[in-house]
């Protein structure tokens, strides 16, 4: 899988960032494209061997133990009244 963090989360001018996930068995059907989850896992190295003439390089990845959804989709999160009350103060104070 390759996760992304959401695009409220991104400075402005900023790329998301992305990293790529391992999940096996079970827990590789615990979520789909869309939805925003929390992972816990290792943080894991990759030795690749590239033909190019490059020789060996190292990539990473997230070995992946828990997959917890929290939305089901981006666009179905609601916001609780405490964070609208955040959002009211902050436009208020600008």
């Amino acid at each position: 899988m390759k996760i992304q963090e959401p695009s409220t989360q991104v400075p402005i001018g900023h790329v998301p960032r992305t990293m790529k996930i391992t999940a096996r068995n079970d827990i590789t059907r615990q979520c789909s494209a869309g939805d925003i989850v929390t992972i816990t896992g290792v943080y894991m190295p990759q030795t690749v061997f590239s033909l190019r003439g490059t020789g060996l390089t190292q990539d990473t990845y997230l070995e992946a133990y828990q997959i917890i959804k929290e939305k089901a989709n981006y666009k179905d999160t609601n916001p609780s009244e405490e964070m609208m009350e955040r959002v009211q103060d902050v436009k208020g104070t600008c």
